[in-house]
């Protein structure tokens, strides 16, 4: 997705200006049409290496900061068993808080805070449309249509043992929806708001 982000302006200059190109839709149809499946990456496992179709490129911006969190948590648990680790929309929890009692967090919406849950010892992660939007468009791009993901929820929660798989399930079940996330995500503890 990171050929469509960067059309649409999210790149290292978040030049949002390309938004007001009048040829904005003929460049995503051109991307889109260009675009090469993830099928075409060769995988050799014996040696561990992987090859890309010309033109392809690798976006971690999906699991990123889940991986960063958990580097962090890993680091940190060697030194000191309570902690939390807050990088906006993800969350870690280790142990429990100044007042023994495990951490609490918000569920945080558009709309202001759609309650509170309690962490003991897992992650949090939450994907949606309205924290990173500019106009009409979001960073949330269905790789199928190359267009910001249209959905009648705002955000998605996922909980789990680590960061990087919750970071992954919350981006994935936001693009996919909650319907097909009944049936490709079971076991995954998701909600959607």
């Amino acid at each position: 997705t990171i050929d469509f982000l960067e059309v649409y302006g999210y790149d290292k200059n978040y030049d949002f200006s390309k938004l007001e190109n009048p040829k904005l839709d003929s460049l995503v149809e051109d991307i889109a049409k260009k675009k090469k499946s993830w099928n075409e990456i060769e995988i050799d496992k014996k040696e561990k290496k992987i090859k890309l179709a010309e033109g392809q490129r690798i976006d971690l911006g999906g699991i990123g900061k889940g991986y960063a969190i958990d580097l962090a948590f890993n680091h940190l648990k060697n030194v000191c068993p309570n902690f939390l680790i807050n990088a906006g929309g993800d969350i870690r929890s280790s142990g429990k808080n100044l007042e023994n009692k495990y951490w609490l967090t918000e569920l945080k919406t558009p709309d202001g805070s759609a309650g509170q849950i309690e962490l003991e010892n897992m992650s949090l992660s939450s994907s949606g449309s309205w924290a990173r939007k500019v106009k009409q468009f979001h960073h949330l791009i269905d790789p199928r249509l190359g267009k910001p993901v249209e959905k009648n929820y705002s955000t998605v929660f996922v909980l789990g043992d680590t960061s990087i798989k919750t970071d992954t399930w919350a981006t994935a079940l936001f693009i996919l929806g909650q319907e097909t996330a009944e049936s490709k995500a079971d076991g995954v503890s998701a909600i959607f708001l």
